[in-house]
């Protein structure tokens, strides 16, 4: 009698590590789909935030003087390095200074004749890959009203 309740407790025990194993082993595979989902979120906030900023670089370029002076009334942290345009935002996809940065808009210009040619790029700071980027060409003088002159090639990750 005492041998057939060992046996029945054994089995219990075993049957409760089974469900234990089985329980962890699904809650693993949740945890792992609930973080490819909030990557996959936060991905796309990322590319939102960038074409949304990358378009909006692209009217102040093509309708101001491209002056540091002009551009600060867009961006008021803008910075000039070496010729470019650094605007800083921060993780609340604030514009923020230098220090507190975690998205840079890098905004980089060329005078050809009678074109100018931008490239606005978008990279964050933890893993410096480009979220977003968008060349263009516009003329320097004003175009004909009516008249289509900007040209845009856009690439997102």
């Amino acid at each position: 009698m005492k041998q057939l309740k060992n046996a029945k407790s054994g089995l219990f025990l075993l049957e409760l590590i089974f469900v234990i194993l089985f329980f962890s082993l699904g809650s693993a595979v949740c945890i792992q789909a609930f973080t490819k989902a909030h990557l996959t979120s936060q991905k796309a906030q990322d590319l939102s935030f960038a074409s949304l900023k990358a378009s909006e670089t692209a009217s102040v370029l093509k309708y101001t003087d491209n002056t540091l002076e002009s551009l600060r009334e867009y961006f008021p942290h803008i910075q000039e390095k070496d010729g470019n345009f650094l605007v800083f935002y921060n993780q609340d996809y604030e514009e923020c200074e230098e220090k507190d940065r975690f998205y840079t808009l890098h905004i980089t210009r060329k005078t050809e004749s009678h074109m100018q040619t931008a490239r606005i790029q978008i990279t964050r700071l933890d893993n410096k890959t480009s979220i977003y980027q968008l060349s263009l060409r516009f003329p320097l003088s004003e175009a004909e009203p009516g008249e289509n002159n900007i040209s845009l090639q856009e690439a997102g990750s």
